[in-house]
């Protein structure tokens, strides 16, 4: 039976660090409208002649997406280019000025984590590891108000483990 206890709560800290870290992440400055954890599966029927529909046992996983979007309200500029793929920041006097890049590098693949708990008190861990924020640098300049960018981190696998997924729930127990 399910108590409210059990509820996942939305609150929480988002942190990146580089892709295969195990050490201590950073914390991603402040958000806004908190983030997104979204996993899309892509299925295929394996239709043999007959068939009505779907058959236990010919379902195929076709392709699968791991993402993880935070709503960013704050930028830490010495950090920008952790936040975007070929992009590059560098400080000089009380100016950081960023530049893009035209090449992916290895450095743009983080692990990206959000830390939770639900109503009782229990541990949320989601974890993306090889990801990579792929929506566009997209600031909306508005008058009174502020600039909230969505960073949109999808799990990447690694060659040599293309079937292996690159994302993890850890929910604790009592």
């Amino acid at each position: 039976m399910s108590f409210p206890r059990d509820m996942i709560l939305g609150e929480g800290i988002f942190s990146y660090g580089d892709a295969l870290t195990t050490a201590t992440l950073t914390d991603i400055g402040a958000v806004r409208g908190g983030g997104v954890l979204h996993i899309e599966r892509t299925y295929r029927k394996r239709l043999a002649d007959g068939d009505y529909g779907y058959v236990k046992g010919r379902i195929a996983i076709d392709e699968e997406v791991a993402t993880l979007s935070i709503k960013a309200l704050e930028f830490l500029p010495a950090a920008i280019d952790d936040f975007y793929p070929a992009v590059t920041s560098s400080a000089g006097g009380s100016v950081t000025t960023i530049t893009g890049k035209m090449a992916i590098a290895s450095g743009d693949y983080k692990k990206v984590k959000f830390t939770g708990k639900t109503d009782g008190g229990n541990a949320v861990t989601i974890t993306l590891d090889n990801a990579i924020n792929l929506n566009p640098l997209n600031w909306e300049l508005l008058d009174k108000d502020e600039v909230v960018d969505e960073l949109v981190f999808t799990a990447c696998s690694l060659e040599a483990s293309t079937t292996v997924p690159s994302w993890t729930i850890e929910l604790a127990t009592t």
